[in-house]
Formats: structure tokens, sequence, C-alpha cells
């Protein structure tokens, strides 16, 4: 590959610059990101869904078919985990339907490595209340400044009548 470098047998490719054309092909970059998250995994062999960056989150259709969405999330203090979302999302109201739902850890973009672990639960909608606050405060704790400017955004939205902040609190089996 052009402008890559070879560091202890695997290939470095170095980042591209503004303008410069992408020549790997989408499957190569697929197959990067697996193997970037694999890497991340065997560093951390213990971690759990919730304390996961991201975690692609599957809600189900009233036909069954399966909807993968990735999430962040974070662990709430009485052992269950949340993120937020919007009122108006896909997976909102799948989950008015059937409150089934199933995680794994995954990259930003939904790629779940091979052998990723899959954990099954139940997950609510809250709007409000201690359940909200909890989510809310757990996700800026974990993602900080990042969450502060996402929950900034929906805030805003959310006072101009474009949407509502919504919590979703999922109940991990096992």
């Amino acid at each position: 590959m052009w402008g890559s470098l070879v560091v202890g047998g695997e290939a470095i490719v170095r980042p591209r610059f503004r303008g410069e054309p992408d020549t790997t092909c989408p499957a190569e970059r697929e197959d990067e990101n697996r193997r970037r998250y694999a890497r991340a995994a065997d560093r951390f062999p213990g971690v759990s869904i919730a304390d996961a960056r991201y975690v692609s989150f599957t809600t189900y259709r009233r036909t069954g078919e399966a909807v993968a969405t990735p999430v962040w999330i974070a662990p709430l203090p009485d052992g269950r985990a949340g993120f937020t979302t919007t009122a108006d999302a896909g997976k909102v109201k799948r989950l008015r339907n059937d409150p089934r739902v199933t995680v794994r850890p995954c990259d930003v973009r939904g790629n779940v490595a091979d052998g990723a672990p899959t954990v099954s639960g139940t997950a609510i909608v809250v709007t409000e209340g201690a359940d909200h606050a909890a989510a809310v405060s757990a996700l800026r704790r974990k993602y900080g400044i990042q969450f502060a400017v996402v929950h900034l955004g929906s805030t805003l939205k959310a006072r101009l009548g474009r949407g509502v902040s919504t919590a979703v609190v999922v109940t991990l089996d096992g």
C-alpha cells in the first residue's frame, strides 16, 4: 500500500490528507475496523456491555425483524444501563411495541466483531423522572464533553419544539 509503514509485521497506514482520494475499497475499510475492534477487545477482555464505548442496540419490528443501531451507553447505579435519543426515533417506536432487546459491543459504525458477546434484555422508554436523570448523568460522566455537546443540541431542539429528549433504560439478563 502506498504510504504504509510496517511495524511488528502489521501495516500501519498513514492518515489521508484533506482532498487526497481514499484508495482503499469499502471491504478493506470494514476489515480494518473489525481488526481494530478485535485488538481493543483483546486488551479489555473483562469489559462489560455497559462499559463498552459503543454498543449495537437491537430492537425488533412487529414482523420480528431485528434492527440494530449503534448507540452510546452508560451503566446506571442500580445495575441497569441507559442512553438518550429522541422520542420520534425508530428504536423508540419499536420499543413501544416490543421491549425485547439485544446488545453487543461494536464500533462507531455499528460493526460487530466476530465472537463479540451478545446480551439480551428488556428496555423501557422514559421522558422524565429519576430514570431519565440517572441516564443523562451517567452518560455525562462517561462521555464528558462529547455528550455535553450532543445533549446541548437535543436540548435546543426540544426548546424549539422539534423533539423531546428521551432516555432508554435497559435491564440486561444475566
